[in-house]
């Protein structure tokens, strides 16, 4: 029926119940928080880990790609908690400022991450030198043990390919998660934030259209004797 009057909590600017809500069942600003809370959990550790020339992925990276990946989860883990604050506020047009920033440093993340992801699989021979030297130790003594050293290469000894090859799997699939992972939190934060503007649309729409109604039902003015 048209016309009729819609409740608030009835209002919903998606039908598609994993937008009107953040993984389809919670509640879309507690989804929102949520989401915050753990961007900033996640960014500020791999923000720490970075800065300690350590990659939660790679055992072997070099130091400016870290940087640069720690640099960009601090500038999310302060977002996250900016937006926090908007979320508590319910500010419309914060929250559609927040959204954009957030879908802007997810974008370089997600940038970032594949750019490491390809660095890693170009530099494979450096991570087989950096692999062995960090067990000449190991090695010597494997040689000293061994009759024929010559038919042993220092990768096949200690594996370094198949190493390679398991952290490559992992990064891999690491970052596919993380970019489907971050892109829905995404949406769920800008779907928080049309929801915000959708209802005070609507509710600006009401009282116009109750202004209007309550000229048009106006009763009339007393009439002049004069």
């Amino acid at each position: 029926m048209k016309g009729r009057f819609v409740p608030k909590q009835h209002l919903t600017h998606s039908t598609n119940p994993y937008i009107h809500k953040c993984c389809g069942c919670i509640h879309l600003r507690m989804g929102s928080a949520l989401t915050c809370l753990i961007w900033a959990g996640i960014s500020l550790y791999f923000a720490i880990l970075s800065f300690q020339s350590r990659s939660p992925f790679y055992s072997f990276m070099d130091p400016t790609g870290l940087y640069i990946f720690g640099a960009i989860n601090l500038i999310l883990f302060g977002v996250s908690l900016g937006t926090l604050i908007l979320i508590y506020l319910r500010s419309p047009m914060g929250m559609k400022a927040a959204s954009f920033i957030i879908n802007c440093v997810v974008f370089v993340l997600v940038v970032d991450m594949t750019v490491n992801t390809i660095l890693f699989i170009v530099r494979r021979e450096a991570y087989v030198s950096w692999c062995s030297q960090a067990n000449a130790k190991l090695l010597h003594y494997a040689l000293f043990l061994n009759d024929d050293p010559d038919k042993i290469s220092e990768e096949d000894l200690y594996n370094c390919g198949r190493t390679w090859e398991d952290e490559l799997k992992f990064s891999v699939l690491s970052t596919i998660v993380m970019i489907a992972v971050y892109l829905y939190l995404a949406i769920s934060i800008f779907s928080y934030s049309v929801k915000l503007r959708f209802r005070i649309k609507h509710e600006i729409m009401g009282r116009m259209r109750g202004d209007m109604m309550g000229g048009m039902m106006l009763p009339p003015g007393p009439m002049s004797t004069i």
